[in-house]
């Protein structure tokens, strides 16, 4: 096991019961080439559980799939610490998920916050109760796996970017230092002036008219770019950069694509 002191925290939201998500080899792969920690949190809702009325019984049923959850927790935190020679803690609840994700980051302040694939948000993503809620309580990092793209860890990682082209984020940084040096930028704005950049980058920028029918296939570029991590910034989540409607089409048809997406802080 490694027990040097972590670059940075990873939190890894796991469902135990999503066969296809691939949150927990991303986190992986990504500790690796940042030398980071991860922690993950699991929590079984209590919905189920609504309608027993007996409080005996649902005590009973509580402990139970709390301890059924830690033990499965505890056997793969195992294998990865035994095979990927990574630091890895776990932290296994049952109850509310949206309020138990919120006092975790609250409590633990990770860097980065991994949760599962944006397609199984489906067209509602971005009202996803619990992308919201890491959105509006962790100030770093967060990372929308891909339901199947999963990192290799002797390839090079090719990162596109929406709207804007920065690397000024620490972790960004260090991704960046395993990453091709040529960057895509994909921007909606026919009115956005090129920034200019060091002079050893090579940003190649593709512009998308701020008009509703000129988005339709913007798709295409950036799947044909075939990026390991499209990059965008919590801005784009908001009405600052560009018009509710415009915004909407934009965060909803990056849902559809298989890269994952990594949302910066503003």
């Amino acid at each position: 096991m490694n027990y040097a002191t972590p670059n940075y925290r990873i939190l890894v939201l796991y469902n135990p019961l999503n066969r296809m998500a691939t949150t927990l080899p991303t986190a992986v792969s990504i500790a690796k080439k940042t030398g980071a920690a991860i922690d993950i949190l699991s929590v079984s809702s209590l919905k189920p559980l609504k309608d027993q009325s007996n409080q005996v019984a649902l005590i009973r049923i509580y402990k139970d799939e709390k301890k059924r959850l830690k033990s499965h927790l505890s056997s793969l935190v195992d294998i990865l610490v035994e095979e990927e020679n990574i630091s890895v803690i776990y932290n296994a609840k049952v109850g509310v998920i949206k309020d138990l994700v919120q006092e975790h980051i609250r409590l633990t302040k990770p860097d980065v916050v991994i949760l599962g694939n944006h397609k199984g948000f489906g067209k509602q993503w971005i009202n996803s109760n619990l992308l919201n809620t890491v959105l509006d309580h962790h100030s770093g990092v967060t990372l929308l796996a891909s339901s199947n793209t999963q990192f290799n860890n002797n390839k090079t990682l090719k990162l596109g970017f929406v709207n804007e082209f920065s690397k000024q984020h620490p972790f960004l940084q260090s991704l960046s230092r395993k990453s091709n040096p040529s960057y895509k930028l994909f921007q909606f704005s026919s009115e956005k002036k090129h920034k200019k950049h060091d002079e050893k980058e090579e940003v190649v920028v593709y512009d998308f008219e701020d008009k509703a029918s000129m988005f339709s296939n913007f798709l295409r570029y950036i799947e044909a770019s075939n990026l390991s991590i499209l990059c965008i910034q919590k801005a784009l989540f908001s009405n600052k950069n560009l018009n509710s409607f415009n915004k909407k089409i934009i965060i909803n048809k990056l849902s559809n694509l298989e890269a994952p997406i990594l949302v910066l802080p503003n």
